[in-house]
Protein backbone atom coordinates (compact mmCIF):
# COMPACT_ATOMS: atom_id res chain seq x y z
CA UNK A 1 0.00 0.00 0.00
CA UNK A 2 1.36 3.41 -1.03
CA UNK A 3 0.31 6.90 0.02
CA UNK A 4 0.61 9.93 -2.25
CA UNK A 5 -0.42 13.44 -1.21
CA UNK A 6 -1.46 15.56 -4.16
CA UNK A 7 -3.54 18.62 -4.91
CA UNK A 8 -6.32 18.03 -7.39
CA UNK A 9 -7.35 20.56 -10.01
CA UNK A 10 -9.82 22.08 -7.51
CA UNK A 11 -6.93 22.90 -5.19
CA UNK A 12 -7.92 20.30 -2.60
CA UNK A 13 -5.24 18.28 -0.83
CA UNK A 14 -6.08 14.61 -1.41
CA UNK A 15 -4.53 11.65 0.37
CA UNK A 16 -4.34 9.02 -2.38
CA UNK A 17 -4.17 5.53 -0.89
CA UNK A 18 -2.95 3.09 -3.55
CA UNK A 19 -3.55 -0.52 -2.59
CA UNK A 20 -1.66 -2.07 -5.49
CA UNK A 21 0.70 -0.53 -8.06
CA UNK A 22 1.05 -2.24 -11.43
CA UNK A 23 2.53 0.83 -13.10
CA UNK A 24 5.84 -0.86 -13.89
CA UNK A 25 4.40 -3.97 -15.55
CA UNK A 26 6.13 -4.71 -18.84
CA UNK A 27 3.86 -3.83 -21.77
CA UNK A 28 4.72 -7.05 -23.59
CA UNK A 29 3.78 -9.20 -20.60
CA UNK A 30 0.39 -7.53 -20.38
CA UNK A 31 -0.38 -8.67 -23.90
CA UNK A 32 0.53 -12.30 -23.22
CA UNK A 33 -2.73 -13.38 -21.65
CA UNK A 34 -4.79 -13.52 -18.48
CA UNK A 35 -2.02 -13.50 -15.84
CA UNK A 36 -2.23 -9.83 -14.97
CA UNK A 37 -5.97 -9.74 -15.45
CA UNK A 38 -6.25 -12.43 -12.79
CA UNK A 39 -3.82 -10.61 -10.48
CA UNK A 40 -5.74 -7.36 -10.91
CA UNK A 41 -9.04 -9.05 -10.06
CA UNK A 42 -7.62 -10.87 -7.05
CA UNK A 43 -6.11 -7.68 -5.66
CA UNK A 44 -9.33 -5.72 -6.11
CA UNK A 45 -11.28 -8.35 -4.15
CA UNK A 46 -8.54 -8.69 -1.53
CA UNK A 47 -8.63 -4.95 -0.91
CA UNK A 48 -12.34 -5.30 -0.13
CA UNK A 49 -11.74 -8.07 2.43
CA UNK A 50 -13.51 -10.59 0.21
CA UNK A 51 -12.01 -13.98 1.00
CA UNK A 52 -14.48 -16.35 -0.67
CA UNK A 53 -13.80 -15.22 -4.23
CA UNK A 54 -15.73 -18.04 -5.92
CA UNK A 55 -18.72 -17.45 -3.66
CA UNK A 56 -18.60 -13.73 -4.41
CA UNK A 57 -18.37 -14.13 -8.17
CA UNK A 58 -21.01 -16.89 -8.28
CA UNK A 59 -23.52 -16.11 -5.50
CA UNK A 60 -26.24 -18.66 -4.81
CA UNK A 61 -29.49 -18.58 -2.87
CA UNK A 62 -28.16 -21.61 -1.01
CA UNK A 63 -25.70 -19.20 0.66
CA UNK A 64 -28.50 -17.37 2.49
CA UNK A 65 -28.32 -17.66 6.28
CA UNK A 66 -30.92 -19.30 8.49
CA UNK A 67 -33.55 -16.55 9.02
CA UNK A 68 -34.24 -17.85 12.53
CA UNK A 69 -30.84 -16.44 13.56
CA UNK A 70 -32.40 -12.98 13.52
CA UNK A 71 -33.55 -11.63 16.88
CA UNK A 72 -37.01 -12.76 18.01
CA UNK A 73 -37.74 -14.47 14.68
CA UNK A 74 -39.20 -17.51 16.43
CA UNK A 75 -41.59 -15.25 18.39
CA UNK A 76 -42.56 -13.28 15.27
CA UNK A 77 -43.31 -16.42 13.29
CA UNK A 78 -45.25 -18.19 16.05
CA UNK A 79 -47.47 -15.12 16.62
CA UNK A 80 -48.13 -14.78 12.89
CA UNK A 81 -48.97 -18.48 12.56
CA UNK A 82 -51.42 -18.07 15.44
CA UNK A 83 -53.02 -15.10 13.65
CA UNK A 84 -53.38 -17.15 10.46
CA UNK A 85 -54.92 -20.09 12.29
CA UNK A 86 -57.43 -17.80 14.05
CA UNK A 87 -58.05 -15.88 10.80
CA UNK A 88 -57.16 -12.64 12.56
CA UNK A 89 -56.82 -9.47 10.54
CA UNK A 90 -53.15 -8.51 10.00
CA UNK A 91 -52.11 -4.94 9.27
CA UNK A 92 -48.75 -4.16 7.63
CA UNK A 93 -47.30 -0.73 8.47
CA UNK A 94 -44.65 0.39 6.03
CA UNK A 95 -42.78 3.52 5.03
CA UNK A 96 -42.99 5.89 2.07
CA UNK A 97 -39.53 5.25 0.59
CA UNK A 98 -38.55 2.46 -1.84
CA UNK A 99 -37.30 0.19 0.94
CA UNK A 100 -40.52 0.51 2.90
CA UNK A 101 -42.73 0.25 -0.19
CA UNK A 102 -41.08 -2.92 -1.49
CA UNK A 103 -41.01 -4.53 1.98
CA UNK A 104 -44.69 -3.76 2.47
CA UNK A 105 -45.53 -5.07 -1.01
CA UNK A 106 -43.88 -8.48 -0.59
CA UNK A 107 -45.71 -9.06 2.70
CA UNK A 108 -49.04 -8.01 1.19
CA UNK A 109 -48.51 -10.28 -1.81
CA UNK A 110 -47.56 -13.23 0.40
CA UNK A 111 -50.56 -12.90 2.71
CA UNK A 112 -52.92 -12.37 -0.21
CA UNK A 113 -51.54 -15.47 -1.93
CA UNK A 114 -52.33 -17.62 1.09
CA UNK A 115 -55.78 -16.09 1.61
CA UNK A 116 -55.08 -14.18 4.84
CA UNK A 117 -56.98 -11.11 5.98
CA UNK A 118 -54.51 -8.29 5.40
CA UNK A 119 -54.49 -4.52 5.05
CA UNK A 120 -51.67 -2.00 5.04
CA UNK A 121 -50.89 1.54 6.10
CA UNK A 122 -48.28 3.82 4.57
CA UNK A 123 -48.00 7.25 6.22
CA UNK A 124 -48.00 10.42 4.19
CA UNK A 125 -44.77 12.37 4.51
CA UNK A 126 -46.47 15.17 6.46
CA UNK A 127 -47.71 12.61 9.01
CA UNK A 128 -44.14 11.75 10.00
CA UNK A 129 -42.05 8.61 9.76
CA UNK A 130 -42.70 5.17 11.17
CA UNK A 131 -45.34 3.55 13.33
CA UNK A 132 -47.64 6.43 14.24
CA UNK A 133 -50.85 6.86 16.21
CA UNK A 134 -52.87 7.27 12.97
CA UNK A 135 -51.44 3.95 11.75
CA UNK A 136 -52.49 2.18 14.94
CA UNK A 137 -55.95 3.76 14.84
CA UNK A 138 -56.30 2.61 11.23
CA UNK A 139 -55.37 -0.96 12.22
CA UNK A 140 -57.83 -0.85 15.10
CA UNK A 141 -60.64 0.33 12.78
CA UNK A 142 -59.87 -2.61 10.50
CA UNK A 143 -60.20 -4.96 13.45
CA UNK A 144 -56.56 -6.01 13.30
CA UNK A 145 -55.14 -7.95 16.24
CA UNK A 146 -51.62 -7.99 14.81
CA UNK A 147 -49.49 -5.21 13.32
CA UNK A 148 -46.29 -6.10 11.45
CA UNK A 149 -44.02 -3.16 10.73
CA UNK A 150 -41.53 -3.15 7.87
CA UNK A 151 -38.57 -0.77 7.67
CA UNK A 152 -39.70 1.06 10.82
CA UNK A 153 -40.84 0.69 14.40
CA UNK A 154 -37.57 0.41 16.32
CA UNK A 155 -38.04 3.88 17.87
CA UNK A 156 -41.82 3.72 18.42
CA UNK A 157 -42.02 3.06 22.16
CA UNK A 158 -45.08 5.18 22.96
CA UNK A 159 -46.98 4.06 19.88
CA UNK A 160 -46.47 0.39 20.72
CA UNK A 161 -47.75 0.95 24.23
CA UNK A 162 -50.85 2.55 22.71
CA UNK A 163 -51.35 -0.51 20.49
CA UNK A 164 -51.02 -2.80 23.51
CA UNK A 165 -53.76 -0.81 25.28
CA UNK A 166 -56.03 -1.52 22.29
CA UNK A 167 -55.23 -5.23 22.43
CA UNK A 168 -53.06 -5.22 19.31
CA UNK A 169 -49.76 -7.11 19.26
CA UNK A 170 -46.91 -5.51 17.30
CA UNK A 171 -44.13 -7.34 15.50
CA UNK A 172 -41.32 -5.03 14.43
CA UNK A 173 -39.22 -5.90 11.41
CA UNK A 174 -36.65 -3.15 11.00
CA UNK A 175 -32.99 -2.55 10.19
CA UNK A 176 -32.35 0.86 11.73
CA UNK A 177 -30.07 1.32 14.71
CA UNK A 178 -31.81 0.49 18.02
CA UNK A 179 -31.76 3.41 20.43
CA UNK A 180 -34.06 2.22 23.18
CA UNK A 181 -35.88 -1.06 22.59
CA UNK A 182 -39.70 -0.83 22.45
CA UNK A 183 -41.86 -3.33 24.32
CA UNK A 184 -43.14 -5.08 21.19
CA UNK A 185 -44.25 -8.70 20.91
CA UNK A 186 -41.13 -9.34 18.81
CA UNK A 187 -38.32 -7.19 17.42
CA UNK A 188 -36.71 -8.67 14.30
CA UNK A 189 -33.62 -6.60 13.54
CA UNK A 190 -30.07 -7.69 12.60
CA UNK A 191 -28.66 -4.85 14.70
CA UNK A 192 -30.19 -6.10 17.96
CA UNK A 193 -27.69 -7.45 20.48
CA UNK A 194 -29.51 -10.78 20.71
CA UNK A 195 -29.41 -11.26 16.93
CA UNK A 196 -27.14 -14.13 15.83
CA UNK A 197 -27.57 -13.37 12.13
CA UNK A 198 -24.02 -13.12 10.68
CA UNK A 199 -24.73 -9.98 8.62
CA UNK A 200 -25.90 -6.70 10.16
CA UNK A 201 -26.43 -4.54 7.08
CA UNK A 202 -29.72 -5.80 5.66
CA UNK A 203 -32.17 -3.30 4.20
CA UNK A 204 -35.69 -3.25 5.60
CA UNK A 205 -36.90 -5.33 2.67
CA UNK A 206 -34.12 -7.84 3.38
CA UNK A 207 -35.40 -8.26 6.94
CA UNK A 208 -38.97 -8.62 5.65
CA UNK A 209 -37.86 -11.26 3.12
CA UNK A 210 -36.10 -13.22 5.86
CA UNK A 211 -39.31 -13.06 7.88
CA UNK A 212 -41.19 -14.59 4.94
CA UNK A 213 -38.54 -17.30 4.55
CA UNK A 214 -38.95 -18.26 8.21
CA UNK A 215 -42.75 -18.03 8.10
CA UNK A 216 -43.04 -20.09 4.92
CA UNK A 217 -40.81 -22.82 6.34
CA UNK A 218 -42.92 -23.06 9.50
CA UNK A 219 -46.18 -23.11 7.55
CA UNK A 220 -44.76 -25.76 5.20
CA UNK A 221 -43.74 -27.94 8.16
CA UNK A 222 -47.31 -27.66 9.45
CA UNK A 223 -48.85 -28.59 6.07
CA UNK A 224 -50.60 -25.23 5.87
CA UNK A 225 -50.35 -24.67 2.12
CA UNK A 226 -52.58 -25.85 -0.67
CA UNK A 227 -50.28 -23.89 -2.98
CA UNK A 228 -46.99 -22.65 -1.57
CA UNK A 229 -45.87 -19.12 -2.59
CA UNK A 230 -42.62 -19.01 -4.57
CA UNK A 231 -40.55 -16.41 -2.73
CA UNK A 232 -38.06 -16.22 -5.61
CA UNK A 233 -40.77 -14.26 -7.43
CA UNK A 234 -40.37 -11.49 -4.84
CA UNK A 235 -36.64 -11.01 -5.38
CA UNK A 236 -37.11 -8.27 -7.97
CA UNK A 237 -38.69 -6.10 -5.26
CA UNK A 238 -36.10 -7.19 -2.70
CA UNK A 239 -33.35 -6.03 -5.04
CA UNK A 240 -35.04 -2.65 -5.62
CA UNK A 241 -35.37 -1.91 -1.91
CA UNK A 242 -31.85 -3.12 -1.16
CA UNK A 243 -30.28 -0.94 -3.87
CA UNK A 244 -32.41 2.09 -3.11
CA UNK A 245 -31.57 2.04 0.60
CA UNK A 246 -27.85 2.17 -0.21
CA UNK A 247 -26.84 -0.68 2.09
CA UNK A 248 -23.51 -2.45 1.39
CA UNK A 249 -23.74 -4.69 -1.68
CA UNK A 250 -21.88 -7.58 -0.12
CA UNK A 251 -22.82 -10.86 1.55
CA UNK A 252 -26.55 -11.64 1.35
CA UNK A 253 -27.36 -8.21 -0.09
CA UNK A 254 -25.27 -9.09 -3.13
CA UNK A 255 -27.18 -12.38 -3.48
CA UNK A 256 -30.54 -10.59 -3.30
CA UNK A 257 -29.52 -8.00 -5.88
CA UNK A 258 -27.71 -10.39 -8.23
CA UNK A 259 -30.79 -12.61 -8.45
CA UNK A 260 -33.38 -9.87 -8.25
CA UNK A 261 -32.02 -7.79 -11.12
CA UNK A 262 -32.48 -10.75 -13.48
CA UNK A 263 -36.18 -11.07 -12.60
CA UNK A 264 -39.04 -8.80 -13.58
CA UNK A 265 -42.71 -8.87 -12.66
CA UNK A 266 -45.44 -7.39 -14.88
CA UNK A 267 -45.55 -4.32 -12.63
CA UNK A 268 -41.82 -3.76 -12.90
CA UNK A 269 -42.02 -4.24 -16.68
CA UNK A 270 -44.44 -1.29 -16.85
CA UNK A 271 -42.09 0.82 -14.77
CA UNK A 272 -39.17 -0.16 -17.00
CA UNK A 273 -41.19 0.83 -20.06
CA UNK A 274 -41.86 4.41 -18.86
CA UNK A 275 -38.20 4.59 -17.81
CA UNK A 276 -37.15 3.53 -21.33
CA UNK A 277 -35.30 0.41 -20.15
CA UNK A 278 -35.50 -2.48 -22.61
CA UNK A 279 -33.25 -5.09 -20.98
CA UNK A 280 -32.54 -6.58 -17.56
CA UNK A 281 -32.09 -3.95 -14.90
CA UNK A 282 -28.68 -2.79 -13.77
CA UNK A 283 -27.83 -1.24 -10.42
CA UNK A 284 -27.45 2.05 -12.29
CA UNK A 285 -30.97 1.71 -13.74
CA UNK A 286 -32.42 1.20 -10.27
CA UNK A 287 -30.52 4.07 -8.68
CA UNK A 288 -31.16 6.67 -11.36
CA UNK A 289 -34.34 5.58 -13.14
CA UNK A 290 -36.51 3.12 -11.21
CA UNK A 291 -36.04 4.16 -7.55
CA UNK A 292 -36.58 7.90 -8.21
CA UNK A 293 -39.90 7.14 -9.90
CA UNK A 294 -41.07 4.91 -7.03
CA UNK A 295 -39.91 7.48 -4.48
CA UNK A 296 -41.71 10.30 -6.28
CA UNK A 297 -45.04 8.91 -5.04
CA UNK A 298 -44.12 9.38 -1.39
CA UNK A 299 -42.24 12.62 -2.05
CA UNK A 300 -44.89 14.58 -3.95
CA UNK A 301 -48.14 12.61 -3.71
CA UNK A 302 -49.06 9.36 -1.96
CA UNK A 303 -46.84 6.28 -1.59
CA UNK A 304 -49.97 4.12 -1.84
CA UNK A 305 -49.67 4.63 -5.59
CA UNK A 306 -46.48 2.57 -5.61
CA UNK A 307 -47.97 -0.09 -3.32
CA UNK A 308 -50.92 -0.40 -5.71
CA UNK A 309 -48.51 -0.81 -8.63
CA UNK A 310 -46.78 -3.80 -7.02
CA UNK A 311 -49.85 -5.50 -5.55
CA UNK A 312 -52.55 -5.14 -8.23
CA UNK A 313 -53.15 -7.87 -10.79
CA UNK A 314 -54.68 -5.49 -13.37
CA UNK A 315 -52.15 -4.67 -16.09
CA UNK A 316 -54.05 -1.59 -17.30
CA UNK A 317 -53.89 -0.18 -13.77
CA UNK A 318 -50.18 -1.01 -13.56
CA UNK A 319 -49.44 0.99 -16.72
CA UNK A 320 -51.55 3.92 -15.57
CA UNK A 321 -49.75 4.09 -12.21
CA UNK A 322 -46.34 3.74 -13.85
CA UNK A 323 -47.18 6.69 -16.11
CA UNK A 324 -48.28 8.76 -13.09
CA UNK A 325 -45.01 7.98 -11.34
CA UNK A 326 -43.09 9.09 -14.43
CA UNK A 327 -44.91 12.43 -14.45
CA UNK A 328 -44.34 12.92 -10.72
CA UNK A 329 -40.65 12.23 -11.18
CA UNK A 330 -40.37 15.03 -13.75
CA UNK A 331 -41.91 17.45 -11.23
CA UNK A 332 -39.61 16.11 -8.52
CA UNK A 333 -36.47 16.77 -10.56
CA UNK A 334 -37.47 20.38 -11.22
CA UNK A 335 -38.27 21.02 -7.55
CA UNK A 336 -35.10 19.29 -6.37
CA UNK A 337 -32.89 21.37 -8.66
CA UNK A 338 -34.45 24.62 -7.44
CA UNK A 339 -33.92 23.72 -3.77
CA UNK A 340 -30.39 22.46 -4.42
CA UNK A 341 -29.36 25.79 -5.95
CA UNK A 342 -30.90 27.69 -3.04
CA UNK A 343 -29.13 25.44 -0.54
CA UNK A 344 -25.76 25.86 -2.26
CA UNK A 345 -26.16 29.64 -2.20
CA UNK A 346 -26.63 29.45 1.59
CA UNK A 347 -23.53 27.34 2.16
CA UNK A 348 -21.07 30.01 1.03
CA UNK A 349 -17.46 29.00 1.50
CA UNK A 350 -17.72 25.37 2.57
CA UNK A 351 -13.96 25.31 3.15
CA UNK A 352 -14.55 26.66 6.65
CA UNK A 353 -17.35 24.25 7.50
CA UNK A 354 -17.00 20.74 8.89
CA UNK A 355 -20.61 19.83 8.11
CA UNK A 356 -23.34 21.35 5.97
CA UNK A 357 -26.60 22.22 7.77
CA UNK A 358 -29.03 24.39 5.80
CA UNK A 359 -32.70 25.20 6.30
CA UNK A 360 -35.49 26.87 4.39
CA UNK A 361 -39.19 26.72 3.64
CA UNK A 362 -38.69 23.78 1.34
CA UNK A 363 -40.82 20.83 0.30
CA UNK A 364 -39.86 18.09 2.72
CA UNK A 365 -40.38 15.42 0.07
CA UNK A 366 -37.07 16.15 -1.66
CA UNK A 367 -34.77 17.31 1.14
CA UNK A 368 -33.19 13.86 1.44
CA UNK A 369 -32.10 13.92 -2.20
CA UNK A 370 -30.77 17.46 -1.81
CA UNK A 371 -28.81 16.40 1.27
CA UNK A 372 -27.28 13.56 -0.74
CA UNK A 373 -26.30 15.95 -3.53
CA UNK A 374 -24.69 18.34 -1.04
CA UNK A 375 -22.78 15.52 0.66
CA UNK A 376 -21.36 14.33 -2.65
CA UNK A 377 -20.55 17.85 -3.89
CA UNK A 378 -18.86 19.13 -0.71
CA UNK A 379 -17.66 15.70 0.53
CA UNK A 380 -19.01 16.56 3.97
CA UNK A 381 -21.97 15.28 6.00
CA UNK A 382 -24.99 17.36 5.01
CA UNK A 383 -28.36 17.96 6.65
CA UNK A 384 -31.23 19.79 4.94
CA UNK A 385 -34.09 21.04 7.11
CA UNK A 386 -37.59 21.92 5.93
CA UNK A 387 -38.73 24.79 8.13
CA UNK A 388 -42.18 25.09 9.65
CA UNK A 389 -43.50 27.55 12.18
CA UNK A 390 -42.91 25.10 15.02
CA UNK A 391 -41.68 21.58 14.31
CA UNK A 392 -39.23 21.23 11.41
CA UNK A 393 -38.21 18.11 9.51
CA UNK A 394 -34.62 17.33 8.53
CA UNK A 395 -32.91 14.74 6.40
CA UNK A 396 -29.17 14.03 6.42
CA UNK A 397 -26.68 12.14 4.28
CA UNK A 398 -23.07 11.45 5.21
CA UNK A 399 -19.72 10.48 3.79
CA UNK A 400 -18.14 7.09 4.39
CA UNK A 401 -15.75 8.28 7.11
CA UNK A 402 -18.41 9.81 9.40
CA UNK A 403 -21.20 7.99 11.23
CA UNK A 404 -23.93 10.63 11.04
CA UNK A 405 -26.30 8.61 13.22
CA UNK A 406 -23.78 8.76 16.08
CA UNK A 407 -23.24 12.50 15.54
CA UNK A 408 -26.99 13.11 15.79
CA UNK A 409 -27.38 10.81 18.78
CA UNK A 410 -24.76 12.75 20.74
CA UNK A 411 -26.85 15.88 20.23
CA UNK A 412 -30.30 14.41 20.76
CA UNK A 413 -31.01 17.01 23.47
CA UNK A 414 -31.58 19.49 20.62
CA UNK A 415 -34.03 17.38 18.61
CA UNK A 416 -37.44 15.84 19.17
CA UNK A 417 -37.05 12.60 17.27
CA UNK A 418 -34.50 10.94 15.02
CA UNK A 419 -33.67 7.66 13.34
CA UNK A 420 -31.57 6.13 10.61
CA UNK A 421 -28.11 4.65 10.24
CA UNK A 422 -24.50 5.59 9.54
CA UNK A 423 -24.98 7.27 6.17
CA UNK A 424 -28.59 8.51 6.33
CA UNK A 425 -30.70 10.04 9.09
CA UNK A 426 -34.09 11.65 9.52
CA UNK A 427 -35.02 13.99 12.36
CA UNK A 428 -37.49 16.53 13.67
CA UNK A 429 -36.64 19.58 15.78
CA UNK A 430 -38.14 22.86 16.90
CA UNK A 431 -37.39 25.89 14.76
CA UNK A 432 -35.56 27.75 17.53
CA UNK A 433 -33.09 24.88 17.83
CA UNK A 434 -31.91 24.94 14.20
CA UNK A 435 -28.99 27.34 14.80
CA UNK A 436 -27.76 25.59 17.98
CA UNK A 437 -28.10 22.26 16.18
CA UNK A 438 -26.02 23.53 13.24
CA UNK A 439 -23.27 24.68 15.60
CA UNK A 440 -23.35 21.43 17.58
CA UNK A 441 -23.09 19.22 14.48
CA UNK A 442 -20.18 21.24 13.10
CA UNK A 443 -18.39 21.08 16.44
CA UNK A 444 -19.02 17.34 16.71
CA UNK A 445 -17.67 16.64 13.21
CA UNK A 446 -14.69 18.96 13.83
CA UNK A 447 -13.72 16.74 16.75
CA UNK A 448 -13.53 13.85 14.28
CA UNK A 449 -11.21 15.79 11.99
CA UNK A 450 -8.56 13.10 12.03
CA UNK A 451 -10.98 10.84 10.18
CA UNK A 452 -12.37 13.36 7.70
CA UNK A 453 -9.41 14.32 5.56
CA UNK A 454 -10.03 14.02 1.83
CA UNK A 455 -9.05 10.49 0.90
CA UNK A 456 -9.11 8.70 -2.41
CA UNK A 457 -8.76 4.95 -2.14
CA UNK A 458 -7.32 3.52 -5.33
CA UNK A 459 -7.66 -0.18 -6.05
CA UNK A 460 -4.98 -0.26 -8.71
CA UNK A 461 -2.38 2.13 -10.13
CA UNK A 462 -1.47 1.00 -13.62
CA UNK A 463 -0.67 1.95 -17.17
CA UNK A 464 -3.43 2.29 -19.77
CA UNK A 465 -1.95 -0.68 -21.60
CA UNK A 466 -3.61 -2.91 -19.01
CA UNK A 467 -6.97 -2.05 -20.59
CA UNK A 468 -5.86 -3.22 -24.03
CA UNK A 469 -6.75 -6.65 -22.68
CA UNK A 470 -10.53 -6.99 -23.17
CA UNK A 471 -10.52 -9.92 -20.75
CA UNK A 472 -10.01 -7.47 -17.87
CA UNK A 473 -13.21 -5.62 -18.75
CA UNK A 474 -15.08 -8.92 -18.96
CA UNK A 475 -13.81 -9.89 -15.52
CA UNK A 476 -14.74 -6.51 -14.07
CA UNK A 477 -18.30 -7.04 -15.30
CA UNK A 478 -18.42 -10.15 -13.12
CA UNK A 479 -17.94 -7.93 -10.06
CA UNK A 480 -21.25 -6.18 -10.72
CA UNK A 481 -23.57 -5.03 -9.30
CA UNK A 482 -21.69 -2.09 -7.81
CA UNK A 483 -23.05 0.15 -5.10
CA UNK A 484 -22.54 1.16 -1.48
CA UNK A 485 -19.87 -0.93 0.21
CA UNK A 486 -18.85 -2.39 -3.15
CA UNK A 487 -18.19 0.56 -5.41
CA UNK A 488 -16.67 0.42 -8.86
CA UNK A 489 -12.91 -0.21 -8.59
CA UNK A 490 -10.85 2.99 -8.82
CA UNK A 491 -7.86 2.98 -11.19
CA UNK A 492 -5.04 5.53 -11.21
CA UNK A 493 -2.90 6.33 -14.26
CA UNK A 494 -0.10 8.87 -14.19
CA UNK A 495 1.39 11.26 -16.74
CA UNK A 496 -1.34 11.82 -19.34
CA UNK A 497 -1.54 14.77 -21.72
CA UNK A 498 -4.97 16.40 -22.12
CA UNK A 499 -5.60 16.76 -25.87
CA UNK A 500 -9.23 17.86 -26.11
CA UNK A 501 -12.36 18.84 -24.13
CA UNK A 502 -15.75 18.22 -25.74
CA UNK A 503 -18.83 19.75 -24.12
CA UNK A 504 -21.89 17.49 -24.15
CA UNK A 505 -25.44 18.09 -22.89
CA UNK A 506 -25.08 16.35 -19.53
CA UNK A 507 -21.33 15.76 -19.29
CA UNK A 508 -17.98 16.42 -20.96
CA UNK A 509 -15.57 14.17 -22.83
CA UNK A 510 -11.88 14.53 -22.07
CA UNK A 511 -9.38 13.06 -24.53
CA UNK A 512 -6.06 12.06 -22.95
CA UNK A 513 -2.87 10.83 -24.54
CA UNK A 514 -1.12 8.14 -22.45
CA UNK A 515 2.24 7.75 -24.16
CA UNK A 516 0.63 7.28 -27.55
CA UNK A 517 -2.60 5.64 -26.33
CA UNK A 518 -5.60 7.95 -26.81
CA UNK A 519 -8.54 7.43 -24.46
CA UNK A 520 -11.75 9.41 -23.86
CA UNK A 521 -13.16 9.84 -20.36
CA UNK A 522 -16.54 11.05 -19.16
CA UNK A 523 -16.16 14.06 -16.83
CA UNK A 524 -18.70 16.27 -15.07
CA UNK A 525 -16.32 19.05 -14.07
CA UNK A 526 -13.61 20.62 -16.23
CA UNK A 527 -12.60 23.66 -14.18
CA UNK A 528 -8.90 24.57 -14.20
CA UNK A 529 -8.01 22.12 -16.98
CA UNK A 530 -5.73 23.17 -19.82
CA UNK A 531 -5.07 21.55 -23.19
CA UNK A 532 -1.58 20.00 -23.59
CA UNK A 533 -0.94 20.00 -19.82
CA UNK A 534 0.03 16.75 -18.05
CA UNK A 535 -2.26 15.16 -15.45
CA UNK A 536 -2.72 12.02 -13.40
CA UNK A 537 -6.21 10.56 -13.66
CA UNK A 538 -8.29 8.54 -11.17
CA UNK A 539 -11.24 6.85 -12.84
CA UNK A 540 -13.76 4.03 -12.67
CA UNK A 541 -15.54 2.01 -15.34
CA UNK A 542 -19.28 1.64 -15.79
CA UNK A 543 -20.85 -0.92 -18.09
CA UNK A 544 -23.86 -0.81 -20.37
CA UNK A 545 -25.15 -3.65 -22.52
CA UNK A 546 -22.64 -3.26 -25.34
CA UNK A 547 -20.02 -0.76 -24.17
CA UNK A 548 -18.16 0.62 -21.18
CA UNK A 549 -17.57 4.18 -19.98
CA UNK A 550 -14.35 5.33 -18.34
CA UNK A 551 -15.47 8.03 -15.90
CA UNK A 552 -13.26 10.54 -14.08
CA UNK A 553 -13.20 10.38 -10.27
CA UNK A 554 -10.50 13.05 -9.81
CA UNK A 555 -7.71 14.76 -11.76
CA UNK A 556 -4.29 15.85 -10.46
CA UNK A 557 -1.79 18.21 -12.08
CA UNK A 558 1.56 16.52 -12.76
Amino acid sequence: MNLEKRYNTKGELIHIIINEDFSNIDNKKVKIGNTYTYLALINILKNRNIKDIDGFLKPSLSQLYDPFLLSDMDLAVSRTVEALKKKEHICIVGDYDVDGITACSILINFFQEIGAKVSYYIPKREDGYGLSLPAIKFANQKGAKLIITVDNGISSQDEIEFARMLGIDVIITDHHEPNTIPNAYAVVNPKMRNSKYPFRELAGVGVAFNFLLALRKTLRDRNFFTKEPNLANYLDLVSLGTLADVVPLVDVNRIFVKYGLSKSSKALDKLKAVSRISSNLSAYDVAYKIAPRINSAGRLADANLAIDLFTTTQEVKMLKIASWLDELNIKRKSLQQKILQEAKSMVGNAKYLDAIVVSGKWHRGVIGIVAGNLARFYRKPSIVISEDNYLCVGSGRSVESINLFDVIKRNENLIDKFGGHKLAVGLTLKKEYIDPFRDAVNKEVANLKVNTQNQLKVDLACGMELFDNSDLLDKLRELEPFGAGHEEPIFFVRNAVLKDIQKKTYHNLLLFDFNGRLKSFVAYETDNLAINERYSVAFYITFNKTYSNFTIRDIFKE
